[in-house]
């Protein structure tokens, strides 16, 4: 083996060491603050190898970013205009030789054969999965090997070898890989979907890549992207405090290098934990604010007890947050979003929230309360979306006057009363609604809940329990549902008769979409002995009894109907479909996914079978007078696009 050969090996081992984040914090600051370039891959005798090492050394990060579906459409934007984007930058050049007789394998780079220029080019869907080399990115990992088998039969192995030597056409450019050659605004998109830990490292690859912080229109960083990790052990005070501190430093850093910079900064995005150092960050965000040209700032700021917090934690918490609150005005006043968790605040803390953050467009609120049965009343001029998770312990949430809420999330309540109380929202268009219904949960009036409301979209999960919505009659539901077009309805239990949801369809004469999932998710349900403890109910569709108005209802404006499940109440499925079939008269499609999954049950994941799809077909258009609507079986791939209202 060459000298050549063994330095590129040297490189690879170092670049991918680097990308497993092996350094501590402090490395990744100093290359933050310094733009430095790491010192093991910056021989000047091999620049291919170089090239190839830097690349390496972010190359999975860079991967998910270019994957990522954003990037894929600005990919296809760019590639039908006439801004002189060049799509042949993205086109692949490198793959893996396995050699048996080493410890390690070696990477040797391999230029797109002259006649077969198109073989690994990107389409605009981003098909094959890119790896970073010398001279680009290459198609991904099936093209590869076989590209490598091809090569070890004699089909490209000369080829290679040559390319190891430094040869080919891939080497007649190498001091400036293809990546780097790409436009300004695509590069900067890759690198803006990056953690800030990553998005560091890029720094490395080459001059003009340090120069990328200064250039983002779009800064998040997480304090994750600087814990190191902990095998499940719980968080220490010294923990919480390092993180933050390296958070800090990290803000400052960037923010300081923008400094003389002309660019806006669209997004600036922060995640730290509740501590001392909090005022620190606020203080520094609040200088960047007043002298920088700065969107949108967002703030989630973490506790250090998460899960099995104490009253006592809970009221901690909310002192410190007070004081933080208390500290940083400005900073405060100019959020765009805010989320908070595991808070109990006193009966005056909200409106000082409120009147502080004037600016505030979103805020989310987890396991944040007043304690019990309180009260949260909201009165905020920009307010635009407000998430309400598990504050249990609010009784009531009276939206009296937030003349720009677009978006309402509701997730679980134990009042026996409505949730909330809609006053001046005339702009309310998306109701969310998440809970565990107990036998002792009142069934809630949608035209009650509602008031003089006209939403576009309504979520309702019920958890695989009791339904908790009455149905009534098209008199009641039409001023508040006449102008609704989507409507999806989660996690109805398989023991549910589902003839019930036609009441939505009378009531709503403008829906489009109607999605409903029909499943016993038994990684979330509560079973046995613990049922009765919890006073979960025993008759899920108690109350659930609806009769149409007329015998002749139908329906002008319904076009798709879309069911997921896992078909063990296949009876009950296929007479619901059957009854929409009859009502909507002009639906156009019916798609039916099996069951989604979640992490602990994928074991469970399926997908149609051949007989099974004619079978279904055929129970759905039997009888049936018209045939004109569509049956598909999509895959379940699909199902992770809409992952808000599942859990």
């Amino acid at each position: 083996m060459d000298s050549r050969r063994k330095e590129f090996e040297r490189c690879c081992r170092a670049a991918s060491s680097h990308e497993r984040r092996s350094t501590n914090e402090q490395t990744l600051l100093r290359h933050l603050q310094e733009g430095k370039q790491c010192p093991r891959t910056s021989s000047p005798s091999v620049s291919d190898t170089i090239s190839v090492a830097r690349c390496v050394a972010a190359a999975k990060p860079l991967r998910r970013a270019i994957l990522d579906r954003g990037f894929c459409h600005l990919l296809a934007q760019r590639a039908t205009a006439t801004s002189g984007y060049d799509p042949s930058l993205l086109h692949g050049v490198s793959y893996k030789v396995e050699d048996n007789d080493a410890d390690c394998p070696a990477r040797v780079v391999q230029p797109v054969p002259p006649d077969e220029p198109s073989v690994l080019c990107f389409n605009e869907s981003l098909a094959f999965e890119p790896v970073a080399s010398c001279d680009g990115l290459s198609g991904g990992a099936e093209h590869a090997g076989r590209r490598a088998r091809r090569g070890g039969r004699g089909g490209g192995g000369g080829a290679a070898r040559e390319a190891e030597r430094g040869g080919g056409d891939g080497a007649e450019d190498n001091q400036v890989d293809r990546l780097s050659k790409l436009p300004d605004d695509v590069l900067l998109n890759i690198v803006e979907r990056l953690d800030i830990a990553d998005a560091a490292q890029t720094t490395i690859l080459s001059r003009r890549w340090k120069q990328i912080p200064a250039l983002l229109s779009k800064i998040v960083i997480k304090v994750a992207s600087f814990q190191p990790k902990h095998e499940g052990r719980k968080l220490t005070s010294d923990d919480i405090v390092r993180a933050n501190t390296n958070v800090l430093q990290a803000t400052r850093s960037i923010l300081e290098k923008r400094a003389a910079s002309p660019h806006t900064i669209h997004l600036l995005r922060m995640q730290f934990y509740l501590g001392d150092e909090s005022i620190f960050i606020g203080q520094t965000v609040a200088n960047t604010i007043a002298t920088h040209k700065v969107a949108s700032v967002e703030f989630t700021i973490l506790t250090k007890v998460r899960t099995n917090f104490t009253n006592n934690d809970l009221l901690t918490h909310g002192r410190q947050f007070m004081s933080f609150l208390g500290s940083c005005p400005n900073t405060f006043g100019g959020l765009a979003r805010l989320t908070l968790e595991n808070l109990r605040l006193g009966e005056s803390d909200f409106p000082k929230i409120f009147s502080i953050c004037k600016q505030l467009e979103v805020l989310c609120l987890y396991h944040c309360d007043m304690g019990i049965e309180s009260l949260l009343e909201v009165e905020h001029s920009q307010l635009s979306e407000l998430v309400i998770g598990r504050s249990v312990l609010i009784k009531r949430v009276d939206l009296k006057w937030v003349p720009k809420l677009t978006v309402l999330k509701f997730n679980m309540f134990r009042s026996q009363d409505d949730p909330f109380c809609l006053g001046y929202v005339p702009l309310l268009q998306t109701v969310s609604i998440i809970n565990t219904g107990f036998s002792w949960h009142k069934m809630l009036k949608i035209s009650e809940l509602l008031g003089e409301t006209a939403i576009s979209n309504l979520h309702l999960n019920f958890k695989s329990e009791k339904i908790w919505v009455k149905p009534e009659g098209r008199r009641q539901l039409l001023p508040v549902l006449h102008k609704l077009r989507l409507v999806n309805l989660i996690n109805i239990s398989e023991e549910c008769d589902l003839t019930w949801i036609m009441f939505i369809l009378q009531g709503a004469p403008t829906l489009k979409e109607l999605r409903i999932l029909v499943r016993d998710h038994l990684c979330e349900m509560v079973t046995g002995e613990q049922r009765k403890k919890y006073a979960f109910s025993e008759e899920k569709d108690k109350g659930l009894e609806w009769e149409p108005s007329a015998s002749d209802f139908k329906h002008h404006n319904l076009a798709e109907l879309r069911i997921y499940g896992r078909f063990e109440a296949e009876e009950k499925i296929v007479r619901f479909a059957r009854n929409v079939m009859e009502a909507a008269v002009n639906l156009e499609d019916i798609k039916l996914y099996k069951s989604p999954v979640c992490e602990n049950c994928k074991h469970m994941l399926q997908e149609w079978t051949l007989k099974e799809k004619s079978l279904l077909s055929y129970k759905l258009r039997k009888g049936m007078l018209s045939s004109l609507v569509r049956i598909q079986f999509p895959s379940l791939g699909e199902i992770f696009t809409w992952p808000n209202y599942w859990s």
